[in-house]
């Protein structure tokens, strides 16, 4: 049988949801979150390669591989690294197939590359598409579709390093229904939102505990867009993990800010163990969400955060800024607000227009796109392919070194972390109160993770006076409460990844604390 090797290619910038501190600290390399794409086309090519896989996020893909076939695939921000493997291998006379959200957005910019370009998704097709390639009676170009999601393939975690891995990944559903004029979900995979059937949801999630994970985070690109069908699903959920005990699996999603009106909604995410949430806020900056199209913001935010809160729902709060409605005054206004919200992790950036977005063509429209279409900036939060309306470049670039510079400066973090714990619901989950996640921590593959992370703690205590206070303030409360500790050390663990990256692109300067950006 002949061999496929499958590669998920590492970052061409690490972000914000990575473990790269691990490595730099000279720790086991470890993962964020298990890879759904290479696992579920393994488990789709079986039938007619012998399959391994490589998740770059370990190690390096290895040039010597005896694979005859060569399958990558990857979004825009592993983009410059997909160009680097498809090169060596076509060196070594692979056959490349490229296939994935990057290579179907940008198909013209990725076909150069790939003797074999996949476009779309391809449930449908993929045993046309293997069989062929296999039998070496292919084509150079296969066109997937929006399929059903009821016959959906598992991944195959059985080939996945997942005693490696922190959070495991399920996917319910396809697409979204809203118009965020800067998202390019949409056009991948299409406003009309599919679903996975309950019982293949509960199947993949039993596997994902099986094979050890204790917190996982489904990958839904907006969870609740659909409540409805988000009810249906954290009822499930709700059900099956009632039946764990004190072993309960931890569930984080991303969601939008008008949820937090439906209270049964919230009382349901509760009983199901929703731990943590990513919300785009993006902006206080009303005007803005109106000209983003993102009106399912345009809601009552703090009053929407403390909802949330109180549901035990830890929010990780994205911001932007770039809007045409923004000028230099936004910088002081969004960290102003960022402050006074129980929201320790934000995840900062300038608004950037990837290519087929309606941002993009309305840009493009009036000359205000910087580079071409190979969108470098797009996979790096400290960058912008776009011209600002009313400010400059240097100023939008300057105003968000500026941000992160005061977001996380030791201080402001320990503050925003002090006030989340202040306000926090620990009564809405009793099962954590009385002995926290003990799969965590009773699981000797996976102690690693507190083990080495407590480690890097202890390396972030001497960076500076600074990060010396913080660390005890934190340890401090951790020692009188706890119950805190686990959120602490997790919370110390994110901000590691933070400044890692931080200091990478030499955004973090300790000495903006406090200066005004602009007079």
């Amino acid at each position: 049988m002949k061999k496929i090797y499958i590669i998920n290619p590492r970052l061409s910038t690490p972000s914000y949801f990575d473990f790269n501190f691990y490595r730099t600290f000279g720790f086991q390399p470890k993962s964020y979150m298990l890879d759904l794409a290479i696992t579920t086309i393994a488990s789709m090519a079986k039938p007619f390669f012998d399959v391994e896989i490589c998740d770059e996020s370990f190690k390096e893909a290895n040039f010597n591989t005896d694979a005859d076939v060569i399958a990558i695939t990857g979004k825009v921000s592993q983009w410059q690294r997909m160009k680097v493997l498809s090169q060596i291998f076509h060196k070594k006379n692979k056959l490349v197939v490229i296939g994935g959200p990057h290579a179907s957005l940008v198909p013209e910019v990725v076909r150069p590359y790939a003797d074999v370009l996949v476009k779309d998704e391809i449930e449908d097709i993929y045993r046309k598409i293997f069989s062929e390639i296999a039998s070496k009676n292919y084509k150079d170009t296969y066109i997937g579709t929006k399929p059903d999601l009821s016959n959906t393939v598992a991944p195959d975690l059985s080939i996945y390093p997942n005693h490696l891995t922190w959070l495991g990944a399920l996917q319910t559903s396809r697409g979204c229904p809203f118009e965020c004029e800067f998202c390019d979900v949409t056009a991948y995979l299409g406003r009309h939102q599919r679903h996975k059937p309950i019982k293949t949801i509960i199947y993949e999630l039993q596997a994902l505990a099986d094979a050890g994970y204790s917190d996982i985070f489904l990958t839904d690109d907006n969870f609740t867009a659909n409540r409805s069908k988000a009810k249906e699903k954290l009822n499930a959920l709700g059900e099956w993990n009632s039946k764990r005990d004190n072993a309960r699996i931890g569930f984080g999603t991303q969601m939008s800010l008008d949820c937090s009106t439906d209270n049964e909604l919230l009382s349901l995410m509760a009983a199901a163990s929703i731990d943590t949430a990513f919300v785009g806020i993006e902006s206080p900056n009303v005007e803005s969400l109106i000209e983003a199209k993102k009106r399912q913001n345009l809601v009552d935010i703090p009053d929407s955060i403390n909802k949330f809160i109180q549901n035990g729902i830890q929010v990780i709060g994205g911001l932007i800024v770039g809007f045409d409605n923004d000028t230099t005054a936004i910088f002081n206004r969004i960290l102003d607000f960022a402050q006074s919200m129980p929201i320790p992790v934000y995840t900062a950036g300038c608004l950037v227009a990837p290519y087929a977005t309606t941002l993009y063509e309305r840009l493009k429209r009036e000359n205000r796109i910087i580079g071409d279409i190979d969108q470098q900036c797009v996979a790096t939060p400290w960058d912008s392919n776009i011209l600002p309306k009313k400010m400059s470049r240097d100023e939008l670039l300057f105003g968000v070194k500026w941000l992160c510079s005061n977001l996380y400066h030791p201080k402001l973090f320990t503050e925003r972390v002090m006030n989340f714990l202040n306000k926090y619901n620990f009564k809405s989950r009793p099962w954590f109160s009385q002995s926290g996640n003990p799969i965590a921590s009773t699981r000797s593959e996976r102690r690693h993770f507190i083990e080495d992370a407590m480690k890097c703690v202890t390396i972030l205590s001497c960076m500076g006076e600074n990060e010396k206070r913080m660390v005890e303030v934190l340890k401090a409360r951790a020692q009188s409460y706890p119950i805190n500790s686990v959120f602490i050390f997790s919370l110390l663990a994110n901000y590691l990844q933070i400044r890692e990256i931080l200091g990478l692109k030499d955004i973090y300067s300790p000495e903006l604390l406090g200066v005004a950006p602009f007079t």
